[in-house]
């Protein structure tokens, strides 16, 4: 049977059959193996595999920066300027000082049905606008097709965006382990949704706790290090546990002093009274605790919006 291409060209999609699938700018008689298939609509299997990502040739990306530039009315004269890559949400942008630290590991973590996913999304389109190749890590098999085409802009912006879904957390290490080659002097976003999912499964398993915290750790110190050595900005999500702490219970993220070490920025998400609307709150910025920093959005059709 013929292969399909989903309408906004974020990955070819291939229908199950024993017809190997083809990654993006490969030749036919390239064809390798594919192990993972998730829903890409009404009519057809969206196989996604890493053998099938890791062969062919990446669209052309546009080549440019986000540019945030902090303008003060300074004795010296002297302006600021740092470069960011926007979150698509002028409140969240605010609160982070213009976005996202560029070639750094950025976290944001909060319970579930927060926005993680969605920010995560908003973020790959924007990066995609500016030029920048985007590998979003579905870990949690929360990537849905169609809800990136239901975001601002969603249709328009895909085409740099990859998507890998390890089927456990050794296939992350070896996804993790693989970037290098994908990456050039081109910007690149890397997303990971969410780090601790796989992990957390494996940890559950008796006698890995250790060998798992040091994977993890193993896989946050080289995305650092490909992130200091090449034009890569790193957005992780992460899940959260609860533990007592002083007569209460305290929400903090799973592999919480691994994930705080190599954070550069960190920020939660929770839930409001009001239905629709979360908070944020910026725990860590410029690799320095930060207090009393928050904002308020709404989760809408077209992606996150200022409330």
């Amino acid at each position: 049977m013929a292969s399909a291409s989903v309408s906004m060209g974020i990955l070819r999609c291939f229908e199950t059959t024993s017809e190997s699938p083809v990654r993006i700018g490969a030749a036919r008689d390239a064809a390798v193996p594919s192990s993972r298939t998730m829903d890409a609509g009404p009519s057809m299997r969206r196989v996604l595999s890493f053998e099938s990502l890791t062969s062919g040739k990446y669209l052309p990306p546009r080549q440019s920066y986000s540019i945030w530039a902090i303008v003060g009315s300074l004795q010296t004269s002297w302006f600021l300027v740092m470069e960011k890559l926007g979150t698509g949400t002028s409140g969240l942008d605010r609160l982070l000082k213009g976005g996202f630290a560029l070639r750094r590991i950025n976290l944001v973590y909060g319970e579930a049905s927060t926005g993680k996913t969605i920010l995560a999304m908003q973020s790959a389109l924007v990066a995609s606008a500016r030029g920048f190749k985007v590998f979003f890590v579905d870990a949690d098999l929360s990537f849905s097709v169609q809800r990136l085409e239901s975001l601002d802009r969603g249709g328009e912006f895909a085409e740099n965006i990859v998507v890998f879904q390890p089927e456990n957390f050794r296939e992350q290490s070896r996804i993790t382990e693989s970037m290098e080659v994908m990456l050039s002097k081109t910007p690149a976003l890397l997303i990971v949704d969410s780090v601790t999912g796989l992990y957390r499964a494996d940890i559950e398993k008796p006698g890995t706790v250790f060998v798992q915290n040091r994977e993890l750790n193993r896989q946050l110190a080289y995305l650092s290090d490909l992130a200091s050595r090449f034009e890569l900005t790193i957005l992780l999500t992460g899940q959260v546990h609860s533990r007592p702490s002083g007569g209460s219970w305290l929400i903090a993220p799973v592999a919480t002093r691994t994930l705080r070490h190599w954070s550069y920025l960190i920020l939660r998400l929770r839930p409001t009274p009001r239905r629709d609307v979360r908070e944020c709150l910026l725990e860590k910025i410029d690799g320095r605790d930060a207090r009393s920093s928050r904002a308020l959005f709404r989760i809408g059709e077209t992606g996150l919006e200022d409330v």
